[in-house]
């Protein structure tokens, strides 16, 4: 009787292989002394990960529990692609690990999903793993494990067109150069978008195309080739209007408006982004696209505009990342008005919530320039102290001088306390109807 039974796939017809999935390079002789460097380590992003836990949190670690079972069913995957068979007792294990994740942990539904279309035969129309395997690189990519997603998607390029499952490598493409990119590497992401680009065209498959190239604008952004993002966007939002995709002409003019503000173009990328944020049907989107029209409107000057913008945003923002960043915006406009009533709420709200690092250095930064402005320097010191050393420890250079600065102007001799208003000249009639446009959507949100 043998200890392991195979689980055996049906052989896909000739046809269903994709000359897409990757090819063999030919082998290069080398002189017998070269040297030969070590093959990389599979799926090592999970290996990684799993040994940066400390062994005291090994066994009650969910993130642990989680890892495993991720790294497990990836290996999975693999035997199952190149073997045509898994080993039952590996199989077995796998479902017992992924069973004792939470309940109604979504990591448990997909893992799961995985492993049952693993466990029966591949045939037309039955369950493919490769669907519930891109969801679940999604899945990493929205806790920002970007390694960890790119070790998903690459099993989906690797394995899915032989899988046949060639219909989902744009998306896998897309969703690998993003990751990368997010990894700061452009010159694989820059890749990646090519390939899926030729793989949605030979597939006539126009609107994942499109995507596409808003990717790729994103890429030549992040290099500094301003000009030619530019250029590229525009062109997509023609392309994309004719094409009536109207989510890709959204985020094509958001990410303009991103453009136009690191191109100090503050106006244009104000109006950019709050094209955006009517356009877009995505929640997230839509409050994203707000906040950078907030950002954009204070570096504008626009006080009033921003605070509003804000103030829809704490109310309305799904995530609470964006409700944090426009409390702390709110709390700094609070501070420079002179409001300490509205000051103190927005600091009271704020204190006890587990702020990410960058939030954190700046709800110090802003609550000791306001305790110095209402006359507490003993509080604005302590504020001021927290802000450094957690900007000291997290690398954030430009929150260190700033706190530093603030406790050195806290002994130095005051000279005033308050400047003249520099004057401007009148808004633009599209600000001035932007402004018109936010307030009637801050009114329709306080009356909700």
């Amino acid at each position: 009787m043998p200890k392991w039974h195979p689980v055996r796939r049906h052989h896909l017809l000739s046809g269903a292989h994709s000359e897409l999935s990757h090819i063999s390079q030919p082998v290069i002789s080398v002189p017998f002394l070269a040297p030969v460097a070590p093959p990389p380590i599979r799926h090592g992003a999970f290996v990684a990960a799993l040994g940066g836990i400390a062994d005291d949190d090994v066994a009650s670690s969910q993130r642990w529990k989680a890892l495993c079972a991720g790294f497990t069913t990836l290996r999975l995957v693999d035997a199952w692609a190149t073997e045509g068979a898994v080993d039952l007792r590996a199989l077995q294990a796998t479902t017992a690990t992924i069973a004792t994740l939470p309940g109604t942990s979504t990591v448990r539904e997909l893992l799961g999903a995985i492993t049952a279309a693993i466990a029966s035969p591949l045939s037309h129309g039955e369950r493919s793993p490769y669907i519930p395997l891109l969801a679940y690189g999604r899945l990493l990519e929205y806790d920002a494990e970007w390694a960890l997603a790119v070790d998903a998607y690459s099993v989906v390029v690797e394995h899915g067109p032989a899988g046949g499952s060639a219909d989902l490598l744009p998306d896998a493409y897309h969703r690998l150069g993003y990751c990368r990119r997010m990894l700061g590497d452009l010159t694989g992401a820059a890749a990646d978008f090519a390939t899926g680009r030729k793989v949605a065209r030979e597939q006539g498959n126009a609107a994942v195309d499109l995507r596409l190239r808003l990717s790729e604008a994103n890429v030549l952004a992040h290099r500094g080739n301003f000009p030619a993002a530019v250029a590229a966007l525009d062109t997509l939002i023609a392309d994309a209007s004719a094409a009536g995709e109207r989510q890709v002409v959204a985020a094509a003019r958001h990410d303009s408006g991103l453009v136009a503000y690191a191109q100090g173009r503050y106006e244009r990328a104000a109006l950019d982004c709050f094209a955006a944020s009517q356009s877009y049907d995505d929640p997230r989107q839509r409050a994203r696209a707000l906040s950078d029209l907030a950002a954009c409107s204070a570096a504008l000057g626009h006080r009033e505009l921003a605070r509003r913008v804000n103030e829809i945003l704490y109310a309305t923002a799904a995530t609470r990342e964006l409700r944090w960043a426009a409390a702390i915006n709110l709390l700094e406009t609070a501070v420079d008005e002179g409001r300490e009533t509205v000051f103190e709420a927005y600091r009271s709200t704020l204190e006890a919530e587990p702020l990410p690092v960058t939030m954190a250095a700046n709800y110090h930064l802003f609550t000791g320039r306001a305790y110095a402005r209402f006359g507490r320097p003993r509080l604005a010191r302590q504020e001021f102290g927290r802000a450094l050393g957690i900007a000291m420890d997290a690398g954030l250079n430009q929150v260190s001088i700033l706190a530093d600065q603030a406790l050195a102007a806290l002994d130095a001799p005051v000279a005033s306390t308050h400047t003249a208003a520099a004057s401007r000249e009148p808004w633009s009639a599209d600000i001035e109807h932007l402004t018109a446009s936010v307030a009637e959507l801050h009114l329709a949100t306080v009356e909700q």
